[in-house]
């Protein structure tokens, strides 16, 4: 009898819902479509920026840093085109032109050097990445290479060089948005030079640390870039207000003449830079080191030895000038990225201590120095950095040497016009 009468009242609110209430009627269908959903996707910000799977068979590059790193001396090109031959193998031409950094010859100011040459290069992991579907074959990968190279030197009173190297380098090369690349490597090989008036010749060792920096083209032209990809390479919305940078692109350079002579030369730098308050501004502080080796037997006058130590300390200001317009146009956070200008005070000390022949002495210069800016920095992924500067300013020098009689010649020197360039790339935290 209850569950009787539960029914009819169940019926009867029914009925009651149905006759006062909304009068609309709704016919719901479910259905499925047959087929397999697809995989969704999801890029991390590096494949973002650097396109990991886009092909490509052919690359010119022309790297822009060789010159700017060197602006005041050297106006020369550095360019090159590189093919694939397999997933893991490329082959390219390189020519490069233009004032060295370091002759062999310093006496000759107005030095040139053409270099032409080829580079075998073995990505080793591109096969592992395209089974894996991390990459498409192209030239962003690790790699080992092979370089060798033809070099032809020409400066001053006639003088004529030209020389053979073998370089074997290991390096990181990317692809850097959709018309840019980037390729930091380091190799250690040999060079050979002829006898000449100034040099006895013959082979040594040479270390080659290189950051290219440029622009691109590929073939295929097309690409898969997204829109955005530069801010997640460069930390544009990143909000930082001070830096600790560590300089790995000069650390170590090691230069060794089997039938001449050997430099080492190591140049640890770290730099400090903070915000100043909320504004544009900032202050670095920075200290370089430099120490170095030095055995040279050049065949026309008696061997020299050598060994230095010094540094440099520097404070700078910086006006980051661009980034409160890009802040309100939505391109920037408040951070330590963009082009800036600056100035800066500068102090260098080095003592040398020379060997010849029982002429020994010891060279003392000090300098200081005052130099106005103009530079950009960007903070790269999560823990690198890259920075340029160029600039100009005066110089102060004074110069002391005391050989072993206890004889001394000093000499001040300036004002005088000083030129500034400077390239630094490595770890940032």
């Amino acid at each position: 009898m209850k569950k009787l009468q539960l029914f009819i009242t169940m019926v009867a609110i029914g009925i009651a819902t149905a006759a006062f209430g909304q009068t609309d009627t709704v016919f719901t269908t479910i259905s499925q479509e047959p087929g397999a959903l697809a995989p969704q996707q999801f890029k991390s910000e590096a494949e973002r920026a650097f396109d990991f799977m886009t092909p490509a068979k052919w690359m010119f590059k022309a790297d822009l840093g060789y010159s700017l790193s060197n602006i005041f001396v050297n106006l020369g090109m550095n360019i090159s085109a590189e093919t694939k031959l397999s997933k893991a193998l490329s082959i390219s031409a390189n020519v490069q032109y233009g004032k060295p950094t370091y002759s062999e010859n310093r006496r000759f100011t107005s030095m040139y050097q053409l270099r032409l040459g080829t580079t075998i290069r073995w990505y080793y992991d591109m096969k592992k990445r395209i089974a894996a579907g991390k990459s498409a074959s192209n030239f962003s990968g690790n790699y080992l290479a092979l370089e060798p190279s033809w070099l032809g030197e020409k400066g001053s009173n006639y003088y004529t060089n030209s020389g053979a190297e073998l370089i074997a380098k290991f390096g990181i090369q990317r692809r850097l948005l959709r018309y840019g690349y980037f390729d930091l490597s380091y190799g250690l090989g040999v060079k050979h030079n002829p006898a000449s008036p100034y040099s006895r010749g013959g082979w040594y060792l040479s270390t080659q640390p290189q950051l290219s920096l440029g622009l691109a083209l590929f073939s295929p032209g097309k690409n898969n870039m997204p829109g955005g990809a530069v801010c997640d390479v460069i930390r544009c919305f990143q909000e930082n207000r001070r830096m600790f940078k560590v300089d790995l692109y000069n650390l170590l350079a090691v230069r060794a003449f089997p039938n001449q002579g050997t430099s080492i030369s190591l140049n640890p730098s770290f730099a400090y830079e903070q915000k100043i308050s909320g504004s544009p501004f900032s202050a670095e502080l920075s200290l370089e080191g430099a120490s170095a080796l030095y055995a040279f037997d050049p065949g026309y006058s008696a061997p020299i030895k050598a060994n230095s130590v010094g540094g440099t300390g520097m404070v700078e200001l910086r006006w980051y000038f661009l980034q409160k317009q890009r802040m309100l146009k939505g391109k920037s956070g408040n951070n330590l990225s963009g082009v800036f200008l600056g100035l800066h005070a500068a102090y260098t000390a080095n003592q040398t201590h020379v060997k010849q022949m029982g002429n020994n002495y010891d060279d003392t210069v000090n300098i200081q120095y005052v130099r106005s800016v103009l530079g950009v920095q960007h903070r790269i992924l999560d823990r690198g950095f890259v920075q340029f500067k160029v600039g100009a300013g005066a110089k102060w020098s004074q110069n002391n040497v005391t050989y072993q009689d206890d004889k001394e010649i000093s000499g001040k020197y300036g004002p005088t016009i000083n030129y500034y360039t400077e390239l630094k790339a490595g770890l940032a935290f």
